[in-house]
């Protein structure tokens, strides 16, 4: 489903834009960059649920269609690997040796964060929620979770994308769920998200 990248893995796939591709407003879907520390999981949306759990008044199991029937918002936002041009350091470091095509903008679509939370009766003044995705380690690597402040996670532009640029969410890009951070390094968002804790 991509044009022609630069390939620095196939499994799990980390592919660059080419810089050729930055000449519009949001970059297209097929040639958005995409990096993933964990194999990419296969997600079946028919039994798929979005567990919510931890200090809620209300433990969620939420379906695709659940999330669909909440408003939708749309907000256009910068996504940057945290390791975006780490090939031009001297002294080189370990890692991923991007150049400068680890980076993307596009429109995500979806609920807002804050009113999943809502529906599952959340306790709004704990100090972080926790998310984690469909991916797991092989191995001994470690299972990929990460967390933000309760007060990033009820942020108006945090949402929970079902879309991507007008079109559902592609697969290399978390479908059918990913967490949008906007203003914070791609680490914090979270594909193929199947659990959020309080």
């Amino acid at each position: 489903g991509k044009r022609s990248m630069l390939v620095h893995n196939d499994r799990p796939e980390d592919l660059e834009t080419p810089l050729n591709h930055f000449g519009t407003w949001l970059t297209p879907n097929d040639v958005f960059f995409v990096r993933q520390h964990l194999p990419r999981p296969q997600v079946n949306v028919g039994t798929y649920r979005l567990n919510l759990s931890g200090r809620v008044n209300h433990p969620q199991k939420l379906s695709i269609s659940d999330l669909g029937r909440l408003p939708q918002h749309s907000v256009a936002a910068t996504l940057e690997c945290t390791g975006n041009a780490r090939g031009f350091f001297r002294p080189r470091v370990p890692g991923i040796q991007w150049g400068r095509g680890a980076i993307g903008n596009a429109e995500w679509s979806g609920p807002r964060l804050l009113d999943v939370l809502k529906l599952a009766g959340a306790d709004l003044d704990s100090a972080f929620v926790t998310f984690n995705g469909a991916d797991v380690g092989v191995a001994e690597t470690p299972d990929f979770i990460r967390s933000l402040p309760m007060s990033k996670a009820i942020h108006p532009a945090t949402l929970l994308a079902l879309r991507m640029n007008g079109d559902v969410l592609p697969e290399l890009h978390g479908y059918p769920v990913r967490l949008i951070v906007p203003g914070w390094d791609g680490t914090s968002w979270v594909k193929w998200v199947t659990d959020i804790s309080v």
